[in-house]
């Protein structure tokens, strides 16, 4: 109820919240990634410095949206990295950010071979971000999400979402963003935009798919516990194979489970790269393994590890890690 009253609320107030949008010293490429950043304090921390690194890698150029301030430090390490540095008001939260960064690029669609909308809603990467868009062929699907959810319906999960160039020329996808309203609630832009967004290209005629998707997480479990049991002295292996049987045993309810949050040891398990800033600080469905998050970042990524742990100890409250 409160999302359709807050949604309601903000019925017509689609105008940009832009107030300073400067170019950046980094040259234009024919893949975008629009990240959207939020920091009480204007601060890029290294965390996200480490996804946006990781994505200019794999040949991305970076047009960066804040719905907060910036620092003058963060400023010096964003400018030569960006082709364009996005600042505007905190309203309508990532996806009123994605729109004005979409609407503000100033790069026409069409000269595109793939645009993401990614944010810093996540720690990143894992494992090589290389893994997770060698997934994605836009031939066989026109939008791509790195993961996919069944939750409430079919959705991809908005922390990163790729288009490719048959959804980018299409009239939905500019239909589809110029309405995004700058609402007041985050469960009003969870109903209506993460979850709206797939159904809203898959009724143009476009094709979504998740890079690591739902099936495919399960199928993994299955494999799991098909195989021989480990002995009890490999304490990760049985933590992953615990975690198997529950999203097993989930799956034969037919009860839809959040593979970045209740799937999150399966996921890395498969490859993913990423593990939601969320699930660390907050742990909002108390997952029994969630500990062992600090055994494979360790173990995998080392120096992200350490840029993690000085996040977790900058914002958590009344717990620990």
């Amino acid at each position: 109820m409160a999302a359709h009253i807050h949604f309601w609320i903000a019925a017509g107030d689609t105008k940009s919240c832009v107030h300073t949008n400067m170019e950046g010293e980094a040259p234009p490429t024919g893949k975008v990634c629009i990240f959207v950043h939020y920091d009480g304090g204007g601060v890029v921390h290294r965390h996200s410095r480490r996804y946006i690194d990781a994505l200019l890698a794999e040949g991305f150029c970076i047009a960066f949206v804040t719905n907060s301030g910036i620092t003058r430090e963060s400023l010096d390490y964003l400018s030569g990295r960006c082709i364009r540095i996005i600042l505007r008001d905190n309203r309508g939260y990532d996806f009123g950010a994605y729109r004005d960064g979409i609407l503000n690029l100033g790069i026409e669609l069409e000269c595109l071979s793939m645009l993401v909308l990614a944010n810093d809603s996540v720690y990143a990467p894992l494992s090589p971000l290389a893994g997770l868009f060698d997934k994605m062929d836009f031939a066989s699907a026109d939008v791509w999400g790195a993961t996919d959810s069944w939750q409430k319906r079919y959705h991809l999960q908005s922390y990163l979402v790729a288009f490719g160039p048959a959804a980018l020329t299409h009239p939905a996808f500019s239909e589809f963003w110029r309405g995004v309203r700058n609402v007041r609630s985050k469960w009003a832009v969870v109903k209506h935009y993460e979850i709206g967004l797939t159904p809203a290209m898959q009724a143009a005629g476009l094709r979504c798919a998740a890079a690591f998707h739902y099936q495919a997480l399960i199928r993994h479990a299955q494999a799991i516990v098909e195989a021989e049991s480990p002995p009890p002295s490999h304490a990760m292996a049985n933590l992953i194979r615990a975690a198997a049987e529950r999203a097993l045993h989930a799956a034969a309810r037919r009860s839809a489970s959040n593979p970045v949050i209740d799937l999150w040891l399966l996921l890395a398990d498969a490859g993913g790269p990423f593990i939601k800033r969320e699930l660390l600080r907050d742990d909002p469905t108390r997952v029994p393994d969630l500990f062992a998050w600090h055994r494979i970042m360790q173990d995998r990524a080392p120096d992200l590890y350490r840029d993690v742990m000085d996040d977790l100890k900058r914002v958590m409250r009344r717990s620990a890690p």
